[in-house]
């Protein structure tokens, strides 16, 4: 297995490190028939980016071109950009045909390219990540995906779950490095991790720092005081600031609407607090 060496900063005076830019997006599957409302909304909160999950009942390769001027059309008049395509490519069984997912791939690369969005997230394939026959299977089926994935130059976003064959922190190393493709990177979910029983910053983030290009923050993180030190999320935010990470915290709020927002707007609440505590600047 070939590794590549992890980010270190440690040698540069403070004012040549990378400045970290945090950029805020939100997750949604559009349900609205017209959903600027929405959009204007979510940009007086400082919203940048939309982690697109669906729209209109249809999953995002199922989108016609039409849907896609549509959204487009909105998207410009409210001044927001895709930050990542939120596929389900990956979430089959590692046992079922994987053809058909590479079809759908191809039209999210598509999608993607419509809305010069960076970033569609992929899964590992529903299995057992201890299987090395299973393993190995994620990682060529990953391999090809990247191999798509290269000519259009957008990133698979590989993002951990249980019940995954990635679903751990040393397994998705693994695959990554495996694969071994400029392709494909990682999305960083912290709750996700708590989920397996690993700790979020010193068994999952910080082994693969060089590699995580978006950050996954699902709902359930801002639940209580106990998810939220259970998460580890100030002391992550921390360590990000540090190293000077630039790009997304996104928020997983998958329901549009009024009820949706007022949740939203509690736990981005939560968010800017934190990521101002661990900046020491007033302006997140």
């Amino acid at each position: 297995m070939s590794f590549e060496p992890e980010l270190d900063f440690g040698f540069l005076t403070q004012n040549q490190k990378p400045k970290p830019i945090f950029s805020y997006s939100t997750s949604l599957k559009l349900t609205e028939d017209d959903p600027t409302t929405l959009f204007e909304s979510l940009k007086k909160h400082g919203i940048t980016g939309i982690d697109l999950a669906g729209a209109w009942g249809k999953e995002l390769y199922e989108l016609t071109n039409e849907d896609l001027k549509r959204l487009e059309k909105i998207l410009k008049e409210t001044e927001l950009a895709i930050s990542r395509v939120n596929s389900q490519i990956g979430a089959i069984g590692i046992e079922d045909a994987f053809e058909p997912e590479k079809l759908k791939f191809e039209r999210m690369l598509e999608v993607a390219d419509w809305f010069g969005a960076s970033y569609i997230k992929v899964s590992s394939f529903k299995g057992d990540g201890t299987n090395p026959e299973q393993l190995a299977e994620a990682i060529k089926r990953l391999s090809e995906l990247a191999e798509l994935a290269q000519p259009w130059g957008i990133i698979m976003l590989h993002e951990n779950a249980p019940g995954y064959i990635g679903d751990k922190a040393e397994r998705c190393k693994e695959i990554i490095y495996e694969v071994a493709s400029s392709n494909l990177r990682t999305s960083f979910n912290p709750a996700q991790f708590v989920e397996v029983g690993e700790k979020p910053l010193s068994e999952a983030y910080e082994p693969m720092l060089a590699q995580y290009t978006y950050v996954q923050l699902e709902s359930s993180l801002f639940q209580s005081p106990e998810t939220l030190e259970q998460s580890e999320l100030k002391e992550l935010l921390g360590t990000m600031w540090e190293k000077g990470y630039q790009g997304y915290l996104n928020l997983d709020t998958r329901k549009s609407g009024a009820s949706q927002l007022n949740s939203f707007e509690s736990q981005l609440h939560t968010l800017r607090e934190l990521v101002k505590a661990v900046s020491s600047t007033e302006t997140v």
